[in-house]
């Protein structure tokens, strides 16, 4: 089966790293990778993702750290390779401004391909559908 596939920047280190390992694409397991590194409990994961976007508030429960998840614009290979978060995550005005900054910088998105590896109502699903729907 096919690794599916999420956005990312070609501009960092991660990026031309994993290209080089996977040949062309970068897997969901990245992201995977992190979120596992984020705590012991869900909840801990979903803090964690927030303070490193740099996200400040009252997050005591899962449906809060969504809530505050859903306006946020970030490219998540640029993300996901920023050394120093939040400090240095590009966090965009826009759908379509991190769109156009995803697919110029030669990003990839495959949502067909992720929708059976990624869960529903995940961070990941959250991120991944902003730029899915300004793709032209």
């Amino acid at each position: 089966m096919k690794k599916p596939v999420i956005c990312w920047c070609q501009h960092n280190q991660v990026y031309r790293r994993m290209i080089f390992e996977n040949k062309g694409v970068v897997p969901v397991e990245e992201w995977t990778r992190y979120w596992n590194s984020g705590g012991k409990t869900s909840l801990e994961r979903w803090q964690k993702l927030l303070a490193d976007l740099g996200q400040k508030g009252d997050f005591s429960s899962i449906l809060k750290c969504k809530m505050a998840l859903k306006p946020l614009h970030v490219n998540i290979g640029q993300f996901l390779g920023a050394q120093n978060k939040p400090q240095d995550v590009i966090l965009f005005s826009s759908e379509r401004r991190l769109a156009a900054y995803t697919c110029v910088r030669g990003g990839k998105i495959s949502m067909a391909e992720a929708k059976e590896e990624i869960e529903d109502f995940s961070a990941l699903r959250i991120m991944l559908a902003k730029v899915k729907r300004h793709r032209k």
